[in-house]
């Protein structure tokens, strides 16, 4: 995923000054977050935020970073794939990340949805 990651910020030409990009994680709590998390070396001196479900996995790791709490379950539920939809849009105008990483699919539909917007 690292490797991805790198590659993916290679081919940002718009991007000129790799070491301020700010960057949007997002995964659910649990697995997905720790493969986020996981990539520590790639995001440690960037500006960041996460963002995921406010479980206490979640909080306990990310205690010291910025992050916004999604809704769950995710899984075959329309309620909040709607909320969690007008959430991200809310976030990314406000934040304006220059780059999003996404380890869950129901919020990489969203992200790819919503880079387009």
């Amino acid at each position: 995923m690292k490797v991805r990651c790198e590659r993916e910020l290679s081919k940002m030409k718009h991007v000129t000054d790799k070491k301020n990009l700010k960057i949007c994680l997002v995964g659910s709590s649990g697995g997905h977050l720790t493969h986020l998390y996981m990539l520590k070396p790639f995001w440690k001196d960037k500006n960041r935020f996460w963002v995921t479900f406010d479980k206490e996995d979640a909080r306990s790791l990310l205690k010291d970073e910025k992050m916004y709490p999604c809704y769950f379950p995710t899984n075959r539920n329309i309620k909040n794939l709607i909320r969690n939809t007008f959430l991200a849009i809310r976030v990314l105008k406000k934040e304006k990340p220059d780059f999003q990483e996404a380890s869950e699919r129901i919020f990489a539909w969203a992200k790819e949805m919503l880079v387009r917007v």
